[in-house]
């Protein structure tokens, strides 16, 4: 739960598996970014490895 600027709370929503499929399955986490469906590799350090 958060609250807002206003003063509100709010509850979240929790992650279906195909979301957290997708996100998991992006390139910027593990290796490098994506453009026009080609992945090219990152300078930045993984956030995530292959293995985890």
């Amino acid at each position: 739960m958060r609250i807002s600027q206003r003063g509100k709370e709010r509850a979240g929503k929790l992650i279906d598996k195909v979301a957290l499929c997708r996100i998991l399955n992006n390139p910027i986490y593990f290796h490098g970014i994506r453009h026009n469906g080609v992945a090219y590799p990152g300078e930045h350090e993984t956030i995530v490895t292959r293995d985890q």
